[in-house]
Parts: structure tokens; C-alpha cells; sequence
């Protein structure tokens, strides 16, 4: 090994002993510049991760989306939610709903970037409510 190679990429290296500033600066309007032309990027990847959902829902046999909903098809009251908390919510979709109540959950698993159609099933009105939220 190298030696003197090895010493220069250690004298290189992050030190608490000897700060550096490293990188740029960027005055606002050329950072909003930048994330302006990120924009088509971020926009596109909610279809790219609906896509590979899809994909793993084939090789797994489970159904991987964004959003999945279960519940009543005819729903009038439905709660979205992500992580653990929705497990114990079907459960009480699924105690409420022989008592006549017509219940559904939403589930994320996509957050951001928010994917801007409804999940499929919902009314027209829950689908304008989802692109106001």
C-alpha cells in the first residue's frame, strides 16, 4: 500500500481538530432554480414507486400500492393513516361493519411525494377532498 497516498487521504479526511468548510453556497434564486429543475424528477416518482409496487405485488403475491383501501365499498366514513396504527384499525372496520356501520381505512405507504389520484374505489368527492389534503 501506498503510504504517502494513504497519509495525503487521511489528511484529507472530516477532523474536529481541523475544521474546513467544504461545498458551495447558494443565493436563493439559484436554489429555487435547482429545485425547480427537480420538480419533473420528484413529480415522476410516485408512478416509478407505483410501478415497482406492482412489480413485487406479482413476485410476492400481496398487494403493494401507494394507497390501499379496505373496507365498504360504500364507506361514508373512512380514516387514512399510515404505519402500525392500521392493522388495529381494520380491526375495527371489521367489528363496526356488521353493526350496520359503513366504515373504510386508507393506508399510505407512499407520503411524499404525494401521488395525486385517489386510490381506486373512492367517489368523486373523496377524490377532490384527497387532492385538497
Amino acid at each position: 500500500m501506498d503510504q504517502k497516498a494513504l497519509k495525503a487521504f487521511r489528511e484529507n479526511a472530516l477532523n474536529p481538530e481541523h475544521i474546513v468548510t467544504r461545498g458551495t453556497t447558494q443565493n436563493s434564486d439559484v436554489y429555487f432554480q435547482t429545485r425547480e429543475l427537480q420538480n419533473r424528477y420528484y413529480d415522476a416518482l410516485p408512478d416509478i414507486v407505483a410501478h415497482y409496487m406492482a412489480e413485487i405485488s406479482t413476485l410476492t403475491g400481496r398487494k403493494y400500492a401507494p394507497f390501499t383501501y379496505y373496507g365498504a365499498q360504500d364507506a361514508e366514513n373512512v380514516i387514512v393513516a399510515m404505519g402500525s396504527v392500521t392493522g388495529t384499525i381494520k380491526t375495527v372496520v371489521d367489528y363496526l361493519t356488521p353493526q350496520g356501520r359503513k366504515m373504510g381505512v386508507v393506508t399510505v405507504h407512499l407520503y411524499r411525494p404525494l401521488q395525486r389520484e385517489a386510490p381506486d374505489g373512492c367517489e368523486a368527492q373523496e377524490r377532490e377532498e384527497h387532492l385538497r389534503a
